[in-house]
């Protein structure tokens, strides 16, 4: 079930046409002189000038006639796409944009909007920064997203980014005056935890994002705990631009889960016994929604899918493991490959041909697997465990990558440490203090070493010390743990 924004889409074309024509006033004032000056360039200014209007003009009219006929939403995105091709308006969005927008666009499909969602809508419309907070799973991305498209529908230029520098040097790159920008970020400061280096460089361009904000909008999506962290200020902790989707007031109420499960499930014959267990559910409910009714298989799970989602899908790697290793290996790679993997570059770059050798030797498969057996098993895993962008395939969703990580983490320590990114140890990887008993804080998705792998990190970490990545080794946790310190 989709809400349309038609209305706000009229109201900002009146909006649109009414500063046009104020716009062609001010360049017609600007060139009385030349028109003073040399009549025969009078005329030709003159003449641009009404040309450039009736462009405007028949474009808008063509734009509004086929809104009005077209009452499909993805169709009329569409046609509104191909308008503002013609005027320049998407010349800002780079081919990899648009590849991520598409994606976007199919998630959107079976989108169902909240009160939640309605109140973001109205947020963002009346101010230029909207933080959406909430738990993993919860819809925040999936918001934004529906929200960052109804805005390009509208003539916004739609920019994902994922660095808070993007955002800086994309202002850096347009006329302010005429840009009309809106950024999509999701998990600025971090996304399993509190990211200190991307805070910093937050705190780095915060007055640069303030005047980008003056013309531009932005929409910003991050885990509950983390904008809780003592140590966010500023933009981030302003409570008038944020909306916690956990909170009582934002929360789905079972009307919505309700809907948001028909539209995947209408002809699925679910027990009404089955259905009401599974509109228990408190964490991931639109994530799983979506994960359980893209397989078959998981369907025969039944309601503990979502009421075990964790064990669930760790069970599914676990089976990969044993049964289809092909797809075993697939998700180690990507793990590997710090969930970025473009399968035509395996041959082609030393470090991914010596990544996925050694994914090759950890599932126990024959060295002369081509890397186009790898490909096929991420096409079958597409839908639930991976998504593919262009040609680089990447985790469906954190929650399946965080559930993955931890089994290849697990299941390999000392290779998790030897091979993976720097930042991921930093994130992920801890030692379990000898006096720890607070059990109720321990992190599922933390893997916590034993003792034997105490100097494996150690080592791994000096030699880092040395890398690009120095300040991943310095606030590493490990470096502040007891039996870190100690091995040093």
């Amino acid at each position: 079930m989709h809400l349309l924004c038609f209305p706000q889409h009229l109201g900002i074309r009146r909006r649109k046409r009414r500063d046009d024509e104020e716009q062609q006033t001010e360049t017609a004032l600007e060139l009385s002189p030349l028109i003073q000056t040399d009549k025969r360039d009078n005329a030709v200014l003159i003449e641009q000038v009404n040309e450039e209007e009736k462009e405007k003009k028949e474009a808008l009219v063509v734009q509004v006639k086929e809104e009005e006929e077209e009452g499909d939403k993805e169709s009329s995105i569409s046609i509104k796409n191909n308008q503002r091709d013609k005027t320049g308006s998407l010349a800002k969005e780079s081919p990899l944009d648009r590849a991520i927008i598409m994606q976007w666009h199919d998630d959107n499909r079976k989108f169902v909007s909240t009160r939640a969602c309605k109140e973001v809508e109205k947020l963002i419309n009346s101010q230029n920064l909207v933080v959406v907070t909430g738990n993993s799973g919860s819809g925040k991305s999936a918001i934004i997203q529906h929200i960052a498209l109804c805005y390009r529908s509208q003539g916004w230029t739609v920019k994902p980014v994922y660095k808070v520098k993007e955002i800086t040097d994309s202002y850096s790159s347009v006329d302010v005056l005429q840009s009309r920008i809106l950024f999509v970020f999701n998990d600025p400061i971090g996304i399993e935890s509190f990211d200190e280096i991307a805070y910093n460089s937050w705190k780095k361009h915060d007055e640069r994002l303030k005047a980008c904000l003056k013309n531009n909008k932005m929409l910003l999506s991050s885990r509950k705990y983390i904008l809780l962290d003592y140590r966010v200020r500023g933009m981030l902790k302003n409570k008038s631009c944020i909306l916690d989707l956990s909170d009582d007031k934002h929360k789905l109420n079972n009307g919505e889960k309700e809907t948001i499960l028909m539209s995947y499930s209408s002809n699925s014959g679910l027990l009404k016994d089955d259905i009401d267990g599974i509109l228990m559910t408190e964490e991931y409910f639109p994530l799983l929604c979506k994960l359980y009714f893209s397989d078959k298989n998981n369907q025969t799970i039944g309601p503990r899918f979502f009421k075990e989602p964790f064990n669930v899908c760790q069970e599914q790697i676990r089976h990969f493991r044993k049964k289809c290793k092909d797809s075993y290996c697939a998700l180690v790679l990507l793990v590997l490959c710090n969930n970025q993997l473009c399968v035509e570059d395996i041959l082609e770059k030393d470090c991914l041909k010596e990544k996925f050798k050694l994914a090759l030797k950890l599932c126990e498969m024959k060295k002369s697997t081509a890397p186009h057996t790898i490909g096929d098993a991420l096409k079958t895993l597409e839908g639930f465990f991976v998504k593919k962008i262009e040609d680089t395939y990447h985790f469906y969703h954190d929650f399946v990558m965080e559930v993955t990580t931890y089994v290849f983490g697990t299941d390999y320590p000392r290779e998790t440490i030897q091979y993976s990114d720097i930042g991921f140890l930093r994130r992920r990887v801890n030692f379990k203090s000898s006096n720890d008993n607070r059990k109720e804080e321990v992190d599922i998705f933390t893997i916590y070493l034993n003792d034997k792998y105490v100097s494996d990190l150690v080592e791994r970490l000096f030699n880092d010390v040395f890398g690009d990545r120095l300040l991943d080794v310095v606030l590493n946790p490990c470096m502040k743990n007891e039996k870190g310190v100690l091995s040093i």
